[in-house]
């Protein structure tokens, strides 16, 4: 059996924060900040609430749903009508466009979560990159996109709660 001897047992003396190394974290931690409000522009807000938001409401439906909501409590008393159970479609183009979109944004996130999010979202990445790397079916994208982009938001939710 070993003799521990005192000096062993003693920590080591701690290094000096030089007023360099501070001003170097204080640009990283600002520089993050600064990514990280590059992700969440105008751009990715109009395609997260064209994707996410509610359908517009066309027709004559529109009024009665109105009366519904200012009946409040008593929206029973308004005319019901059939709901359509086909969400509404966005022509290939706005799909390819919304998806060049998502695609910018996952890659922008990976670059900025690591450092503005404690601790490391395992599980919130892992489900952003298989998004990202399925390929649906044509009549899937637009449930797909939305799947997306409620794991971009997930992650945006993640970032903007961190005090960092």
């Amino acid at each position: 059996m070993g003799v521990v001897k005192s000096t062993v047992a003693v920590s080591p003396p701690r290094r000096q924060v030089t007023s360099r190394e501070v001003r170097i974290r204080e640009f990283a931690l600002a520089l993050s900040r600064s990514l990280a409000d590059d992700v969440f522009d105008d751009e990715l807000a109009d395609a997260l609430e064209e994707l996410l938001g509610e359908p517009h409401q066309r027709g004559a439906a529109a009024p009665a749903l109105a009366r519904a909501g200012a009946l409040g409590r008593f929206a029973f008393l308004a005319p019901h009508r059939p709901v359509e159970n086909t969400p509404p479609s966005l022509p290939p183009s706005d799909l390819h466009r919304l998806r060049d979109r998502l695609r910018r944004t996952t890659r922008q996130l990976l670059q900025v979560v690591p450092s503005r999010v404690s601790p490391y979202p395992t599980e919130e990445l892992r489900r952003l990159l298989a998004l990202r790397d399925v390929e649906p079916a044509p009549d899937q994208i637009l449930a797909h996109l939305r799947l997306w982009a409620l794991a971009i938001l997930t992650i945006l939710d993640l970032m903007e709660g961190d005090p960092r």
